[in-house]
């Protein structure tokens, strides 16, 4: 392998590790930055790209070698963009792979920025994503769902409003799991957004606070009444499987 070779390799593997760092950073954000491809001059391109509208700004890789050494002078591209296949980033000099260590390059997070939204008819008390999907519990207006495959612009897909107060909400194949308080465990069908069915529920013997589902088994926090275990097989008719009557109240749950 020529020396040249050689240095085109380090580089790659190199700044794949930035790009490693920037991608557990910038996650959230950016949607995942791929591996690298191409270096060469004062020029980089990073391939794979960003899958999901995003905004790009404050990307500011510095490398510090010394203190008039190599430094980012743009990128593209910058600002609220679309699915991209990639990021070219350019140096303000040519990068001698010889000398550069992944250590020589800091990575700037970017301040977090708001989308988008939608302001539900209640009051939004928790939110299950899937897939392009956002199925909101929102208290006196029960369960909404959100199209959010296009962040900055939301749409209501549908709704069904529940007996009771829709604290929380879990999502489970073409099911969703409602903690409604004083009506309990809440299971509605929702393979069609725009018109959400009730199947059942549980009446729980304290309040619903909050559900964690799975498989086929639902796991309520129900205030009062500690943890209510309850088998969800058959959606229409839910049975109390067990429970175990906490010191405290139980506010919430999670199953791992």
């Amino acid at each position: 392998m020529s020396i040249a070779s050689r240095a085109v390799k380090r580089l790659r593997g190199l700044y794949r590790v930035v790009f490693r760092r920037m991608r557990e950073h910038e996650a959230r954000l950016f949607g995942g930055l791929g591996g690298l491809g191409r270096p060469g001059g004062d020029g980089l391109f990073v391939g794979e790209g960003i899958s999901r509208t995003c905004r790009i700004e404050q990307l500011e890789p510095r490398l510090l070698l010394d203190a008039v050494g190599p430094n980012v002078v743009s990128h593209w591209p910058a600002g609220l963009v679309a699915p991209i296949d990639h990021v070219d980033i350019t140096f303000n000099e040519p990068i001698n792979p010889a000398t550069l260590s992944a250590d020589d390059v800091l990575v700037m997070r970017s301040s977090p920025m708001l989308l988008g939204g939608y302001d539900t008819a209640g009051q939004a008390r928790g939110v299950t994503l899937a897939g392009d999907l956002a199925y909101v519990a929102d208290y006196q207006s029960g369960l909404q769902i959100l199209d959010i495959s296009d962040p900055a612009a939301p749409v209501r897909l549908g709704g069904y409003d529940t007996a009771g107060y829709a604290l929380v909400v879990d999502v489970s194949g073409n099911l969703a799991y409602v903690a409604d308080y004083t009506s309990g465990l809440q299971i509605i069908d929702v393979s069609n957004p725009a018109a959400p069915v009730r199947l059942g529920g549980y009446d729980t013997p304290g309040v619903a606070y909050s559900v964690a589902v799975s498989g086929t088994v639902a796991y309520v926090a129900d205030f009062m009444a500690g943890l209510q275990i309850i088998d969800v097989s058959d959606p229409a008719a839910p049975v109390l499987l067990g429970n175990y009557d906490t010191a405290g109240f139980a506010y919430g749950v999670t199953v791992l």
